[in-house]
């Protein structure tokens, strides 16, 4: 935990980030730092993979923060279980939207 509260924690390589009561009734995973933008150039591309992403089926949503690249789900809980639940979901959706993306970029 991080001194907000927030649970950081890794999986598959890939650190994530638990933003938890921030916001009433929402909890936001994160996957912060996942691609940095190195020129004007790149930051163009991440922009458009990004919108396409964003567009398509998964819940995750990709967005610049500076020049680095974050990918995050928000999941509106109806209580901790909920959460148990709902968590191995979003993780999923967001590693499928990091996927895309790193498809995208690299294609």
């Amino acid at each position: 935990m991080d001194r907000d509260g927030d649970l950081v924690f890794a999986k598959d390589g890939l650190n994530y980030v638990l933003f938890v009561g921030h916001d009433r009734g929402t909890v936001r995973l994160a996957l912060p730092n996942s691609w940095p933008i190195e020129s004007q150039g790149e930051r163009s591309r991440v922009l458009r993979a990004a919108a396409a992403v964003n567009a398509g089926p998964s819940p995750a949503k990709l967005y610049v923060v500076g020049d680095n690249t974050w990918g995050g789900v928000v999941l509106f809980l109806c209580s901790t279980r909920c959460l148990a639940r709902a968590l191995p979901l979003a993780l999923e959706g967001l590693e499928m939207g990091a996927r895309e993306f790193i498809r995208i970029m690299t294609g």
